[in-house]
C-alpha cells in the first residue's frame, strides 16, 4: 500500500509541475495569464515627473518568452511627428528577428501622444508571436528645459536606467532607423564596465568644425565621440554609479550655461561616460548618406578606413546591420542609400499614404513601382515658382547697369 501511495504522489507531482511551471506547458492557451504581461509600476524621474507605464495586449504566450534564446528590451522614444517612423522602425526589427528572439518593446511617448498611433502599434505587437510592447507616458520630462525645436523625446534616453529598473541592460534605437538584421548579436556584446557602446560619429573624421566644436564645448577628444542614435546600455552600472541624474544636471548645465550644446543628448552622454564607452563597429549605425561618398571618393574612403578600419567600412557600407537616416530623411531625400529598402518596408505599413504626403518644403512626392528593382522609386515634382508682381511705382531690384539704361531710356 506504501508503495502505490508513493507512486500516486510522484505523479501528481508532475501533474503539478507540468500545470505550473513557468514554461505552462499544458497551461490553457487561451488564459489570460497566457497572453498578458503586467505592466511595469510607475516610475518616478530624476527631474521628479511620473513616468505611466501601458502594457499592450500580447498574442505570445510566456512560454514564447521563456523559450527564446534572447529576451532583447529596446527603448524607442517619439513624439506624433515621427510616429510613423517609429512603426517603421519596430516593423523592420520584427521581420528580420530570429525565431528565438524575443523584443521587449519600451516606447517613451509625450501625454498627448494620439490614440491612433498607439492603436496600430499595438495592432503590429499582434501580428508577431515574439514581442511585447510597453507604453511609457512620460507626462511633462524635459520640456520645459529646451528652447523651441528641440523636442523634449530626444533627452528620454537619458533616464533609461530609471525607466527599466528591472533590466541589466537595454538598447536604444532612434525611429529614424531601419534595422536589416536580428540584433542579438548586437545585444549580446560584452560592455564590461563601460556604461554604454556607440558607434563613432564619421562626421568627426570628416568636418574640422564639428572635431573643433567637441573639443572646446564638449571637452573631450573628437576620435571617440559617439552618435547616440544607436546605443547599447549597461543599466546595472549606470544605476550603480547614480549616473542618471549626472546626466541630466549635465544636461542643465549644457542648456542654460554659456556654451550650449548643439546635440543636447548627445553632448551630455560622450561627455558624462568619456572612457566608459566601448566603440561598436560601424555597421550598427551607419549613417545612410555615408556609402555615396565612400564610393564617390577615395579621399573620404581612406579617411574612414584610418577612423573605422578597412574591413569594417567595407562591411558597413555593403551589408550594414542597422541604416541611420541622420540628417536627411528617406521621406524627403530618395537618392540616399537604402531609402529603397525603407520605402519597400514603408510600402507594408499602414502609413504608407501618410509618409508620401511628406516631402521638402511640403512638397508631395508621388510614387511609382520600378519593375526591375521591384521596390519602390521616388519622383519629387519640381515646383513652379510664380514672378512676384511688379508695380509700376516700386520695381524690383535692380542692378546699377539696369538702372542707367532706364535712366537713358
Amino acid at each position: 500500500m506504501g508503495k502505490i501511495w508513493k507512486k500516486l504522489c510522484a505523479l501528481t507531482g508532475l501533474f503539478a509541475l507540468l500545470m505550473f511551471s513557468p514554461l505552462g506547458l499544458l497551461a490553457d492557451p487561451g488564459s489570460e495569464k497566457s497572453k498578458k504581461v503586467a505592466p511595469e509600476e510607475n516610475t518616478v524621474l530624476v527631474d521628479g515627473s511620473v513616468g505611466k507605464s501601458e502594457s499592450a495586449s500580447l498574442t505570445a504566450s510566456s512560454a514564447t518568452e521563456e523559450c527564446a534564446k534572447n529576451v532583447i528590451p529596446i527603448i524607442l522614444s517619439a513624439d506624433n511627428n515621427f510616429a510613423p517612423p517609429m512603426y517603421i522602425t519596430m516593423f523592420s526589427i520584427l521581420k528580420n528577428s530570429n525565431k528565438d528572439t524575443y523584443y521587449h518593446f519600451h516606447l517613451l511617448i509625450p501625454s498627448n501622444f494620439e490614440q491612433r498611433y498607439k492603436d496600430e502599434i499595438t495592432n503590429l505587437g499582434e501580428k508577431y508571436n515574439n514581442c511585447k510592447i510597453n507604453f511609457i507616458d512620460m507626462g511633462a520630462a524635459f520640456t520645459n528645459m529646451f528652447p523651441a525645436g528641440w523636442p523634449p523625446s530626444a533627452s528620454y534616453r537619458l533616464i533609461a536606467a530609471d525607466l527599466l529598473p528591472n533590466y541589466e541592460k537595454c538598447l536604444y534605437i532612434d525611429v529614424d532607423v531601419l534595422v536589416r538584421y536580428d540584433l542579438g548579436e548586437l545585444y549580446n556584446i560584452d560592455l564590461g564596465d563601460c556604461y554604454i557602446g556607440g558607434v563613432k560619429k564619421a562626421a568627426m573624421a570628416l568636418d574640422k568644425g564639428a572635431a573643433k566644436y567637441v573639443l572646446s564645448t564638449v571637452n573631450i577628444d573628437s576620435n571617440q565621440y559617439i552618435n547616440s542614435g544607436v546605443l547599447l546600455m549597461n543599466l546595472d552600472l549606470i544605476r550603480k554609479d547614480g549616473l542618471s541624474e549626472k546626466l541630466v544636471s549635465t544636461l542643465k548645465y549644457g542648456i542654460e550655461g554659456k556654451r550650449s550644446f548643439r546635440f543636447p543628448d548627445q553632448d551630455v552622454l560622450n561627455k558624462v561616460c568619456f572612457g566608459r564607452i566601448k566603440f561598436l563597429g560601424p555597421k550598427y549605425n551607419l549613417y545612410a548618406w555615408l556609402p555615396s561618398k565612400v564610393k564617390s571618393s577615395q579621399e573620404i574612403r581612406k579617411i574612414l578606413e584610418n577612423f573605422f578600419g578597412k574591413e569594417q567600412v567595407e562591411e558597413a557600407c555593403t551589408n550594414p546591420c542597422i541604416v541611420h537616416f541622420a540628417g536627411p530623411k528617406p521621406w524627403v531625400n530618395t537618392s540616399l542609400s537604402y531609402a529603397d529598402e525603407w520605402w519597400e518596408y514603408t510600402r507594408q505599413t499602414p502609413f504608407h499614404e501618410e509618409m508620401k504626403g511628406k516631402s521638402h518644403h511640403g512638397h508631395k512626392i508621388t510614387l511609382r513601382h520600378n519593375p526591375v528593382l521591384h521596390r519602390p522609386v521616388l519622383h519629387k515634382p519640381i515646383p513652379q515658382r510664380k514672378p512676384a508682381p511688379v508695380s509700376p511705382a516700386k520695381g524690383p531690384h535692380r542692378h546699377p547697369t539696369q538702372v542707367r539704361k532706364i535712366a537713358r531710356k
